[in-house]
């Protein structure tokens, strides 16, 4: 099944934590197409609302929409970019990455690396790398000309298109909180698409109420008698005392 063109856009739109201008455009422009009350805050959140037809409580669907990217945070003379990350990273997975950096100028290219292997003590070879040990290749020939092209500051994510696998199967960079908004779109398209259907409740009739059961005391003057359930409203009730002198 091909991969629905809102959460494509969703996926390719670049925006890690504290950027999220971009995708939070996607996501407005597609919940325009059925409601006209969308929104932002100060915090830089997109609220959509959608009427109700069920007559109930309100019902928020929330989730996040940036994913995790790295952020430049010195630029060497040798043209290299050092970078932190922008949420959690595993090294490993980073080497040989490509990246796509926004900066003031547009997006730019790179790769990630680190030294080369041959250059490496050999205990070395063994570890894992830190965040700290690699490097942003944007092809500069030095530093004065990779900071015209990039400044601290600028932040980028891994560069490539999602990846359709069999069995209905996709793979892409910021899946888990893309897909969430994308499935949040969908729940609100479908309310305002779905005809209303009222809360029907079940309802016994008056013929079949049955009146609760009120227990009567036991008279002290009679040890004979026993008492009856008897129901509240009943012509037919007979108290204890009336039981007891007939007994007699």
């Amino acid at each position: 099944m091909p991969i629905p063109p809102v959460l494509h856009s969703l996926l390719t739109a670049h925006g890690p934590s504290g950027y999220e201008s971009t995708p939070a455009a996607v996501f407005r422009e597609a919940a325009r197409a059925f409601t006209d009350d969308v929104h932002g805050d100060v915090m830089g959140s997109t609220i959509a609302r959608v009427p109700g037809t069920g007559g109930g409580a309100a019902l928020a669907i929330v989730g996040h929409i940036d994913e995790i990217g790295v952020i430049v945070t010195h630029i060497e003379d040798s043209g290299f970019l050092r970078f932190a990350g922008v949420g959690g990273w595993d090294p490993q997975i980073l080497i040989g990455q490509r990246i796509e950096l926004a900066t003031k100028q547009g997006p730019i290219s790179g790769v990630l690396g680190k030294k080369p292997i041959h250059l490496l003590k050999p205990d070395d070879r063994k570890k894992v790398p830190e965040l700290k040990e690699l490097h942003i290749d944007i092809g500069a020939a030095d530093g004065d000309e990779a900071r015209a092209l990039v400044r601290v500051g600028d932040v980028g994510v891994i560069a490539g298109e999602p990846l359709e696998l069999p069995n209905e199967r996709v793979v892409s960079r910021s899946m888990d909180n893309r897909l969430g908004c994308f499935v949040a779109l969908e729940a609100a398209r479908r309310a305002t698409s779905s005809p209303s259907r009222p809360c029907r409740r079940r309802r016994r009739s008056a013929a079949r109420r049955r009146p609760p059961i009120r227990w009567s005391r036991r008279s002290r003057s009679s040890s004979t008698s026993r008492t009856r359930p008897t129901r509240r409203g009943s012509t037919s009730r007979r108290s204890a005392s009336t039981t007891s002198a007939r007994a007699r």
